[in-house]
């Protein structure tokens, strides 16, 4: 799970990216997705969805992910949860 501060206003997407975790060379970018901020979870709903994954094989060919958003309030912040199943 994945907790990010937001700003009050201004983000409405997520850029994903998924690399490679390489021992002895640097990490290599595989997949990559943005993903729009819903605007039902700032009325309380958990959004639970599957997207496709772009990358080498092209766009939306690298496969999917699915990904859970949820949104909270904080005394001093905004919270967008997220979930990668």
């Amino acid at each position: 799970m994945l907790i990010f501060r937001l700003p009050q206003e201004g983000v409405d997407q997520i850029h994903v990216e998924i690399f490679d975790e390489c021992s002895f060379k640097m990490d290599e970018l595989i997949a990559w997705t943005t993903i729009p901020i819903p605007n039902q979870i700032y009325k309380g709903a958990t959004i639970e969805q599957w997207y496709n994954l772009t990358g080498k094989q092209g766009p939306n060919n690298e496969g999917t992910i699915s990904i859970v958003i949820s949104f909270g309030v904080s005394t001093q912040f905004f919270l967008l949860k997220i979930t990668i199943l």
